[in-house]
């Protein structure tokens, strides 16, 4: 989801200021466009990295299911 910090009408008007504004509107935009792409990139990671742990959880729980002595009832006659 991309946001803009400044609205096209603020944008013409840093155009008519002069090149050097509208230089640095763009690349304040360009630098924004970046961070957009590495904070999606990071909450990616981060899904990746919690698929991980879960599936790291689950394999302790059945080892651990599996060490357990299991106890069978045992007729008595």
């Amino acid at each position: 989801m991309r946001r803009s910090w400044m609205s096209e009408e603020a944008g013409v008007k840093a155009q008519s200021l002069g090149p050097a504004v509208a230089q640095l509107a763009s690349s304040l935009q360009a630098v924004q466009g970046l961070l957009d792409a590495c904070l999606e990139t990071y909450r990616c990671l981060l899904l990746v990295v919690r698929e991980f742990i879960d599936a790291q959880l689950k394999a302790l729980e059945e080892a651990r299911a599996l060490s357990q002595p299991r106890r069978e009832k045992v007729k008595v006659e």
